[in-house]
């Protein structure tokens, strides 16, 4: 988070549903990047605009190892004979967030 202290208000909540509007989502094959844009719009009529960048980026080892396990515990309580095995490599998303006040995107 860039600043690290709040200016006015702070930061609005619920923007991490507009970040991932799909959810959270680890796929084993990366996706192209993605721009998009939304507008928060409180009761009193105030705005504000956010632009979102969304990337996927490699699993660090570490977590890659504690996601592998959560899978292979899914896994075998599957019956599916067409699941393949566990994948080596998981892309996790990452977004970067810009909140401002004006719509200049």
């Amino acid at each position: 988070r860039y600043p690290e202290e709040n200016h006015g208000e702070g930061f609005p909540s619920g923007v991490e549903y507009f970040a991932f509007p799909c959810d959270l989502q680890i796929h084993k094959e990366s996706y192209p990047n993605q721009i998009h844009t939304f507008l928060l719009t409180k009761s009193d009529g105030s705005r504000t605009y956010g632009c979102c960048f969304s990337t996927q980026v490699k699993m660090n080892p570490r977590r890659l190892s504690v996601v592998r396990m959560q899978l292979a515990g899914v896994l075998i309580q599957s019956l599916d004979p067409e699941i393949e095995e566990l994948p080596t490599i998981i892309y996790e998303p990452k977004c970067v967030v810009v909140l401002m006040a004006l719509p200049f995107f």
